[in-house]
């Protein structure tokens, strides 16, 4: 059932639509800059947290803990970095082969990339560092966050993404890789089950993470007034702005998650119980770690933002990192199939070379290889549990 030669970085590329390659750059980069902005933050309120002046402000995030802030930061900051330097470095080799004979159109694009990124962090750390309680040793740390940290992981990733002569090299995949793809992968046997395990486990991850946590922020604060008046203004009867829709839209996101799986695999059209599927688990992801992080970052709750226990930082990281994956494997399918699409039709015409079409004796397709020749699924979930 494997492919003699795998698809090239450029058929990665060429493998989507223009839509499509638009939607995944867009995912990319926002969780990019969305990570890079996290670990930024981590190591910033660490730095802050272990300086009597700044105390007040670290605590915001560490509350009244022991250990040291940095200790946090040093468990904290790295995984985030890290998702930020894949998503980032997937982004630069998406646009260095879609735009590979373009290289002047190709800079461009990648400049622009990063210099948001590096402004997203800037703006949000620059005031901390401005702050009178930021002073001697913790504005020269802040600082390095700005002008070493962010600028190093932009860095980074540009200097060990695939460039545009790489395009045409076929892509090295571990038989681990393989095999996952074949039964677990977008067009992968075992699909629908995976996603119904894991699309579990993600529901049970965030209600019992978020929904005490944003249940008591609703009705403590019901009302949420601008930035500049945190701690020293409350909204309760008039003013202001209320806060419910966050928690509604946490607690939509959550149904959502619970029914779709259950509509989009029963579909044997591939496009809505592959393709489709894979976008609506994108959004969802980006409800569960974008929306929530800034509505509470916005707000004042860094704590909620930034969270600092286990099962609580797995429900950010968890969606960041998803949403990276899950690019990857809408790239990934769209250039198997077209790749196996190719082989069926090369072979089908040495076929009718070599012998006569009407008597020779063809071989039953694969279920990745029936999918990419008829655009339907063959192992579709049964609507009813007994069918």
């Amino acid at each position: 059932d494997e492919l003699e030669e795998g698809p090239t970085l450029a058929d990665l590329a060429g493998a989507c639509s223009p839509a499509t390659r638009v939607g995944l750059g867009a995912l990319r980069f926002f969780v990019a800059a969305m990570a890079s902005l996290i670990s930024a933050l981590y190591i910033l309120f660490g730095v802050m947290y272990d300086t009597e002046e700044s105390r007040w402000i670290g605590a915001m995030v560490f509350g009244a803990v022991d250990a040291p802030g940095l200790l946090f930061a040093a468990f904290q900051a790295p995984p985030f970095a890290m998702v930020a330097v894949v998503a980032l470095r997937d982004l630069l080799r998406q646009v260095a082969t879609t735009y590979a004979t373009a290289p002047c159109r190709r800079r461009a694009i990648q400049a622009a990339v990063a210099v948001p990124m590096w402004l997203m962090t800037a703006a949000v750390v620059g005031p901390f560092a401005a702050h009178p309680s930021a002073a001697g040793s913790v504005t020269v740390l802040l600082l390095g966050i700005l002008f070493v940290w962010t600028p190093g992981l932009i860095a980074y990733a540009w200097a060990t993404a695939p460039s545009a002569a790489a395009a045409d090299r076929p892509i090295v995949r571990s038989r681990v890789a393989l095999l996952y793809d074949k039964y677990f992968g977008l067009n992968g046997k075992y699909f629908g089950l995976k996603v119904q395990a894991s699309q579990l486990l993600s529901v049970v991850l965030q209600a019992w993470t978020r929904l005490p946590l944003l249940g008591a922020f609703v009705s403590v604060h019901p009302l949420l007034g601008p930035f500049t008046d945190l701690g020293r203004v409350e909204y309760y009867d008039e003013g202001g702005s209320p806060s419910a829709p966050i928690f509604w839209t946490i607690f939509a996101a959550l149904v959502v998650n619970a029914l779709y799986p259950a509509v989009l695999l029963v579909q044997r059209d591939a496009f809505w119980s592959r393709r489709a599927l894979a976008v609506v688990d994108a959004a969802l992801d980006l409800v569960y770690s974008a929306v929530f992080f800034f509505a509470m970052l916005t707000n004042g709750v860094f704590a909620a933002a930034l969270p600092i226990w286990p099962l609580a930082t797995l429900s950010l990281f968890y969606p960041t990192v998803h949403v990276v994956f899950v690019c990857r494997a809408i790239e990934a399918a769209a250039a198997d199939l077209a790749a196996r699409a190719r082989r069926a039709g090369a072979l089908k015409a040495a076929s009718a070379v070599r012998w006569n079409t009407t008597t020779a004796r063809q071989r039953k397709s694969s279920v990745r290889t029936s999918m990419a020749l008829t655009g339907r699924v063959e192992d579709a979930l049964p609507l009813w549990k007994g069918a």
